[in-house]
């Protein structure tokens, strides 16, 4: 049985309106509440449920949503700069198109989460669980995902240069034509991931885990692979120059029209 909302629309839109620094709704049942559109800025929903809300094009930047249960919810077009979602329940979230850059998702939960297009630059997802989710060309520039679970995500297109990826989990992740400028995977597990055509000019991948990893196509320019793991992959049509294999384990992998071309963005 679903249980209903504390508060309707119309209540929250007045405790917005006479709030002086951020409405408090920390704790309160919002569930399956209406509240697109709503000023939301700087608001303390700690806790708060807010389970099948429609948040879309709401305005939460600053607002602290720790621990706050956003399950199902649409958050689609919202701003959510410098917001605190810590531990936060954000499986299935539909997050399309919303601004999350610099906010801190630091072990939050967004199994299945759709993140199409959204910006993540400079946000905080270390230990976060992101398996399955469909971050299909957003923008995680600069972003911290060390040791975040990425199982089977879609990072198809999507932009992770600079971002730290150490000791992440990629396994059977769709990174084709990803954007892995100068990022940190080191010691982190890429087997059966989909790499074709992705740039991974000056990746670090120190001790990271390619068995049977696509790479085909891939841009390897300068990118470290020392101790890695690339036991059946397919490096097939890869440039690469200068790049670091040294101490790399390459059993039965397919070097076949590997490039040497010295291309630098």
């Amino acid at each position: 049985m679903v249980n209903k909302s504390e508060l309707t629309r119309k209540e929250v839109i007045m405790l917005i309106a006479v709030a002086q620094h951020g409405v408090k709704l920390a704790g309160v049942n919002l569930h399956g509440l209406d509240l697109s559109k709503a000023n939301l800025v700087g608001a303390d929903l700690s806790n708060t449920n807010l389970q099948g809300a429609n948040l879309t094009c709401s305005q939460l930047n600053n607002a602290n949503l720790e621990g706050a249960n956003l399950e199902g919810a649409n958050l689609e077009g919202a701003n959510l700069e410098g917001a605190t979602l810590i531990n936060a329940d954000l499986i299935h979230t539909k997050l399309y198109g919303a601004n999350l850059k610099h906010a801190n998702l630091e072990g939050s939960n967004l199994h299945g989460a759709y993140l199409n297009n959204a910006l993540f630059e400079g946000a905080n997802l270390e230990r976060a669980n992101l398996e399955g989710s469909n971050f299909h060309g957003g923008n995680l520039a600069g972003s911290n995902l060390s040791h975040s679970n990425l199982r089977g995500a879609n990072l198809n297109r999507a932009n992770l240069s600079e971002t730290n990826l150490e000791g992440a989990t990629l396994t059977d992740a769709d990174l084709i034509r990803t954007h892995l400028y100068n990022a940190n995977l080191s010691g982190a597990n890429l087997s059966n991931a989909n790499l074709s055509s992705a740039n991974l000019i000056r990746a670090k991948l120190r001790n990271a885990k390619l068995v049977d990893a696509n790479l085909s196509g891939a841009h390897l320019q300068h990118a470290i692979f020392e101790g890695a793991n690339l036991s059946g992959a397919n490096l097939s049509g890869a440039i690469r120059d200068l790049t670091s294999l040294a101490g790399s384990k390459l059993t039965d992998a397919n070097l076949s029209n590997v490039q040497t071309e010295d291309y630098i963005p």
